[in-house]
């Protein structure tokens, strides 16, 4: 999920390819009282259909005092969610089986994310689903629009995927970020070369005091 942004977690349940479960600690996650809070449990039922497809379903589930922190945890949790399984469909789509190179860089503005957003957007000149994208170099096209969040197939360069997104930090500030997994043998060698052309871009973004 990218730097310092890790947890860790105790696998409750194990039976590939069907079904894993997990548990992380909520209380140390969100910086309350150990004893305020039950473990985060996750858990991932994958369910086999005709045609060699699949439905994965994903249930979340903690407990703690119902405090408004918590019930913005929940709002947001699904929400959240969504960008990874797009990236998940993509992969098994296209990569199925390749071990990926990661890029992951971002940099924080102050204002909102909505602000931070429209110009990320307007930066990358984002067109819908299906539109041709080309920023420093790259090309590809577009596979998801959502809330704050794009999703593109790259094809060159390297072949691989990009999610550009903003989130708030709620501190008057906003954060943009550029994830990438590549898949080729050059990946590397395009990471550690472009890397910093990328900071370079998400701190040059636009926004409006």
């Amino acid at each position: 999920m990218g730097p310092e942004m890790g947890s860790d977690g105790r696998v409750t349940g194990w039976d590939p390819p069907r079904r894993l479960a997990y548990e992380e600690d909520w209380a140390a996650l969100m910086g309350q009282d150990p004893d305020a809070l039950s473990p985060l449990t996750s858990e991932f039922v994958v369910e086999a259909q005709s045609g060699g497809t699949c439905v994965v379903h994903v249930t979340s589930s903690g407990f703690g005092t119902g405090a408004d922190w918590e019930s913005e945890f929940w709002a947001e949790m699904g929400a959240g969610w969504m960008p990874y399984f797009d990236t998940l469909r993509l992969y098994l789509t296209y990569f199925p089986g390749q071990e990926a190179t990661p890029l992951d860089v971002s940099a924080s503005h102050p204002g909102d994310a909505e602000a931070l957003w429209g110009a990320a957007r307007d930066a990358l000149g984002l067109g819908g689903e299906g539109a041709a994208f080309r920023v420093l170099g790259t090309t590809g096209t577009v596979a998801r629009v959502g809330e704050r969040q794009a999703l593109v197939r790259l094809t060159a360069p390297v072949p691989g995927m990009l999610s550009v997104y903003t989130y708030g930090e709620g501190d008057g500030t906003a954060t943009a970020g550029v994830r990438a997994y590549l898949f080729s043998a050059d990946a590397a060698d395009y990471v550690r070369r472009e890397e910093s052309a990328w900071r370079a871009w998400l701190q040059g973004l636009p926004v409006s005091a």
